[in-house]
């Protein structure tokens, strides 16, 4: 179990649009563990300054995050780093001093793959219709075609902002994509976890 309360200070890291806007709808709404004021980059999850954005790549630096952000004075209270992507077994290293900002087991990835595109599809009720093309088919490409728009759509902030309400539906998925899940494909050693353990 993690240990969250009132003051534990959160960094969310997103690999794309689609998982800040799903991070979003979550904390707009009341569905986490945690609220939008104990986001210490609630502005910045995703953008020109997140960390994760590189040339050629989505990820950064760890050292980039721990300049900006744990330099800061959060006074006693300890920081938990939620990276939200869809690769496992990559770690995340944090490098003293910055370390002793952090909770115990303070860097957590939450774990998308196949893709985050999956949430939307147990949303809209059409995984018998992914079943049968899975092998062959990604499930962004998947709902490119049923949804008749481009995959830039699909991943569109806007979009997925207006369509992935309202937000029950959308804790109903992500409790669905966990279920559905292997879980022992899991890395415990690098902290991977679901998003439906971030849910209250």
């Amino acid at each position: 179990m993690i240990s969250i309360t009132s003051n534990t200070r959160i960094a969310i890291i997103v690999e794309g649009a689609t998982e800040r806007a799903i991070i979003e709808l979550l904390l707009e709404n009341g569905c986490l563990k945690f609220s939008a004021s104990q986001v210490i980059n609630y502005d910045s999850i995703d953008g020109l300054d997140s960390p994760y954005r590189g040339p050629n790549r989505f990820y950064g630096k760890p050292a980039t995050f721990s300049n900006h952000y744990l330099t800061q004075d959060y006074e006693e209270n300890k920081v938990i780093v939620f990276i939200i992507e869809d690769r496992s077994g990559i770690p995340y290293k944090i490098s003293q001093p910055f370390l002793d900002k952090l909770q115990d087991g303070g860097i957590y990835h939450v774990v998308t793959k196949s893709e985050i595109e999956m949430i939307e599809i147990y949303f809209r009720n059409l995984e018998r219709g992914f079943e049968k093309v899975k092998s062959q088919t990604k499930p962004s490409t998947f709902l490119s075609q049923h949804l008749n728009k481009k995959i830039n759509d699909i991943k569109s902030y806007s979009r997925i902002k207006m369509d992935l309400n309202p937000y029950g539906d959308l804790v109903n998925a992500i409790k669905k994509y966990k279920s559905k899940s292997d879980t022992k494909k899991w890395d415990k050693k690098n902290n991977e976890i679901f998003l439906a353990d971030l849910l209250k």
